[in-house]
């Protein structure tokens, strides 16, 4: 049995204002933070999440390079504007076209130290057909 009280929480921006709260057992604030550092953070987790709709990655205003590769990966990496910040993502994709991993640098302060841009993303390890889309997980 876990032995920890969950910490239940999120990030947003909404009309261009970004905030944060968390609570213990989703009842007792424990974090609520907000102002123009807050709004960076939660714009680079947006750009960060935009792989979970890759239409986004077709306008015309992303630019695209290829980078580093090895006979099992692809790097590729893409470069856009989103609420103002730009977005400097780095994919990893295998032999088969499969996103592998995904980092950007995302404004933020994870140690509890001054504000800068920090690496985020994840790692993808499952791909489903749906209808006409890949999901990734």
């Amino acid at each position: 049995m876990n032995s920890f009280l969950p910490i239940v929480g999120s990030d947003r921006i909404i009309d261009g204002i970004g905030a944060m709260q968390w609570k213990l057992l989703g009842l007792f604030p424990v974090m609520t933070a907000s102002g123009s550092d807050i709004t960076r953070s939660a714009v680079g987790r947006l750009q960060a999440e935009s792989v979970w709709l890759p239409s986004v990655f077709c306008s015309n205003g992303v630019s695209w390079t290829s980078t580093d590769s090895s006979p099992l990966n692809f790097s590729l990496h893409s470069s856009f504007v989103v609420q103002g910040e730009r977005a400097e993502l780095d994919f990893t994709l295998d032999q088969m076209g499969r996103l592998k991993t995904c980092k950007l640098p995302r404004w933020g302060n994870p140690e509890s130290a001054d504000f800068d841009y920090v690496d985020f993303g994840g790692i993808y390890e499952f791909m489903q057909f749906l209808l006409s889309s890949t999901i990734i997980t």
